[in-house]
């Protein structure tokens, strides 16, 4: 894989977001975004903002609120709940309660794809 100069850019510049974001203590929902995404995490569509600084989980759904919008994330079985507690509080979340849309849809489709392209003899609901 070649790098562009301007991917390049961009990722020093998500790196450096991220590690402001951890060291100072408020709220960096960007650095959050990138950790996520890191972990495994799918990003769905966000919501109207709730309450700036919350974060709520709901049904394998991660919803965290920045003042802006509400960023909604599916976080797959796989993924270490214990470990993302702190993560969440340490980019200066802390929790509260987010009525999450896609909570009572179950998971999305692409991660139904990507899980049966990982095991073809899983049942797959909803394609």
């Amino acid at each position: 894989m070649k790098l562009t100069k301007q991917t390049l850019k961009q990722i020093i510049k998500e790196e450096l977001d991220a590690v402001l974001g951890e060291q100072d203590g408020q709220i960096n929902s960007e650095g959050l975004a990138i950790e996520l995404k890191r972990a495994g995490a799918y990003q769905q569509n966000p919501q109207r903002t709730q309450e700036a600084g919350i974060f709520d989980i709901n049904n394998n759904y991660l919803a965290f609120d920045d003042g802006d919008t509400t960023r909604v994330y599916y976080l797959p079985n796989e993924m270490n709940f214990k470990k993302l507690m702190p993560l969440i509080q340490k980019f200066g979340f802390h929790k509260g309660s987010i009525a999450i849309e896609q909570s009572n849809k179950g998971a999305p489709k692409q991660y139904e794809r990507d899980m049966a392209n990982k095991n073809p003899n899983r049942r797959i609901v909803g394609i």
